[in-house]
């Protein structure tokens, strides 16, 4: 994501990359890592964002656990944790720390109910930047 100019890489999650393609349950190519970054934009449109830096990672990138605050209607939504639930991301194991237990049972409980990337098939982001010499 990009908050007022500077790269912010969420907490503890990988999502599909933007140019990267998935297969739905029909066995039909997608765009998944747009879909994600649309369901992302769709849920932080015409909101402000709190954003707690917890290091920065080697491209200088923010890591961040970031939160759509609450409103009269709608209770905070930590956008790591909305992602996992929705599918749209996979727990990025090595940098969730005390979260991970957490995170994990968020991504179980996708995948059991096929939602999201999890509704066909796909190849895990890092792996998919690494066939094709991505850092």
């Amino acid at each position: 994501m990009t908050i007022q100019g500077r790269k912010v890489r969420l907490f503890a999650v990988d999502a599909p990359e933007l140019l990267q393609t998935c297969t739905d349950k029909r066995g039909r190519s997608y765009d998944c890592g747009e879909a994600a970054a649309a369901a992302l934009r769709t849920l932080v449109r015409g909101t402000s964002l709190s954003c707690l830096v917890v290091r920065h990672d080697r491209y200088r990138r923010a890591v961040a656990r970031c939160t759509r605050p609450a409103t009269l209607f709608q209770r905070a939504v930590d956008l790591s944790e909305w992602l996992l639930e929705r599918g749209h991301a996979l727990v990025y194991r090595q940098y969730a720390g005390r979260y991970l237990g957490e995170y994990e049972r968020l991504e179980a409980a996708a995948r059991k109910a096929g939602r999201g990337i999890w509704a066909g098939s796909f190849v895990p982001p890092w792996v998919w930047r690494k066939d094709l010499g991505w850092p």
